[in-house]
């Protein structure tokens, strides 16, 4: 077995942690703002965060068994 392989659902799930951690700085970084157009900008940030880890998410069970090199 090749040693430099690589799970690619073990790398959908690390992407899948950096969207959830994006999303909670979001919604931090949206609170500490007074300006709404600010406020809506992070909250349409957060969104896409949400909407990357389904898009990952759905990623995962295609990709089931499959290897990286």
């Amino acid at each position: 077995m090749n040693e430099n392989k690589i799970d690619l659902p073990d790398i959908f799930k690390e992407a899948i942690s950096i969207e959830i951690y994006g999303k909670e700085y979001y919604l931090i970084f949206g609170d500490l703002v007074d300006d709404e157009n600010a406020k809506s900008l992070f909250r349409d940030s957060r969104a896409n965060e949400g909407d990357h880890r389904e898009l990952l998410e759905k990623n995962i069970k295609n990709c089931q068994g499959k290897q990286l090199i």
